[in-house]
């Protein structure tokens, strides 16, 4: 069965959300590019990812954006190919993201991440909106 996607319900949702994070992405606070956030899908390969991005690409390009980025640690290979395997092109390294977010806003992140990997960098992935 297809993932069915609506938008977050910030009175309903909030304790799956936070629940989710703190199983799944190690907590709510998330640092990417200087700032925290958070986007995830579990289980893996059920489609709920590609389902989540294709109501961000047709959102986006109903709003008229024509580009979509997304940031990740250099240890979460799953995570470039997925993004990859969908279009997104690799955009931008940004080296000693992830120790400086250690440093300054989350200093619980882990020094190894997935794959027995260090996590030292960001990599940024983009895709480009085409309109319809």
């Amino acid at each position: 069965m297809p993932a069915r996607i609506r938008p977050y319900r910030a009175v309903t949702d909030e304790s799956w959300a936070t629940s989710f994070l703190e199983e799944h992405l190690g907590g709510r606070r998330q640092a990417r590019r200087r700032e925290l956030t958070a986007l995830g899908a579990r289980p893996s390969g059920r489609g709920t990812g590609t389902a989540l991005l294709a109501a961000l690409v047709s959102a986006a390009r109903g709003l008229g954006v024509r580009r979509i980025w997304v940031v990740t640690t250099n240890d979460n290979i799953d995570a470039i190919a997925f993004y990859q395997r969908r279009g997104f092109r690799l955009s931008e390294l940004r080296v000693g993201a992830v120790d400086e977010a250690r440093r300054t806003l989350k200093p619980a992140l882990p020094v190894i991440g997935q794959h027995r990997i260090e996590m030292r960098d960001e990599l940024k992935l983009t895709l480009l909106v085409s309109p319809r």
